[in-house]
């Protein structure tokens, strides 16, 4: 029981959103980005506020795309489980037919594989393909409350959980190929440099403060084990380093959620649920700075620079859950 439990303590529904241009500066004049949703049975598990994990997961998706952001978007929409990813909605500009297409996904399936190394590994390629000739920011927005668990055999991302924590991951595991991807867009290249890519995660889950971790523990609940992985098992502190230290080091943000917690409300600058002139005056009073120095919280996009779309996504908010 102790084992299971502790299995379970690493379920979490985690937003990832992967750039994959290093945002020193906003020069490039638009940005690609793909939507993936988890529709593994795990994010049919209800939170304290009476959603699922994927109402919850639609719900950041949808404030996601309604981000005042600095240069045009392109969003495609893909969701996963079990052994394979589905193409939602190829990319277009109308963020209309973004919301429509997310309101339309169909609810979890029964399976509780998840094949995250798998998926990210594609969408990056797929980003890096799409598009080559237009200098544009190519994000990933990853919402999923699984650990890595099915990505097949002969997948180019495939490997045992590293035994070692982040960022001396262990050579061959799903994490360290992960990582090379995202530094250099080859799961066997471990050429230490930049990232190349953001990672702006939000992760619902209780207890510990970060990805792939979650503390729900159901009477009714099976876990499905992954007959292909390390018997030394990644435990929560590992999962919890590996996504902690890709997000900073990547100049990326990651904000917790617990499953006991109210979502995150759009604008809202001090975490007190309400979008208020607190909220305002936070970001006034780091208007024109770059973060850092400026407090990453009044970076409302993430865009590394406190500006007037911080300000505008305020406005726009204004009143929302007070």
């Amino acid at each position: 029981m102790k084992k299971l439990q502790l299995i379970c303590v690493i379920l979490s529904l985690v937003v990832v959103s992967v750039t994959l241009t290093p945002k020193t500066a906003l020069a490039q004049s638009e940005e690609h980005v793909v939507i993936i949703i988890d529709r593994s049975g795990s994010m049919t598990i209800t939170r304290d506020d009476g959603t699922t994990r994927f109402d919850s997961a639609i719900k950041l998706a949808l404030d996601f795309l309604n981000e005042v952001y600095p240069v045009k978007r392109w969003y495609a929409v893909w969701s996963f489980h079990s052994t394979s990813y589905i193409q939602h909605l190829d990319f277009t500009d109308n963020p209309f037919i973004v919301r429509e297409t997310l309101n339309k996904i169909m609810s979890p399936q029964p399976s509780f594989l998840t094949p995250l190394a798998m998926t990210v590994c594609d969408l990056i390629e797929l980003l890096v393909n799409y598009q080559p000739n237009i200098l544009a920011y190519k994000r990933i927005a990853l919402f999923t409350d699984g650990e890595e668990n099915n990505t097949p055999l002969d997948h180019k991302c495939y490997g045992p959980d590293s035994n070692t924590l982040y960022p001396d991951l262990e050579e061959g595991s799903w994490e360290w190929k992960v990582r090379n991807m995202a530094m250099n867009f080859d799961p066997t290249n471990d050429n230490q440099g930049p990232y190349r890519i953001i990672m702006d995660i939000k992760g619902l889950f209780v207890y510990i403060t970060y990805a792939y971790n979650s503390s729900f523990v159901s009477d009714d609940f099976e876990y499905v084990p992954h007959s292909r992985r390390a018997l030394n098992t990644s435990s929560p502190v590992s999962m919890y380093e590996f996504f902690k230290g890709i997000a900073e080091e990547s100049g990326g943000t990651y904000v917790h959620i617990s499953d006991d917690d109210p979502l995150p409300q759009l604008g809202d600058v001090n975490g007190d649920q309400c979008v208020d002139a607190t909220d305002y005056a936070i970001v006034m009073s780091h208007f024109g700075q770059s973060v850092p120095p400026a407090d990453q919280r009044a970076d409302l996009n993430h865009d590394q620079v406190v500006n007037i779309y911080d300000r505008i996504i305020v406005i726009q908010n204004y009143g929302e859950g007070c």
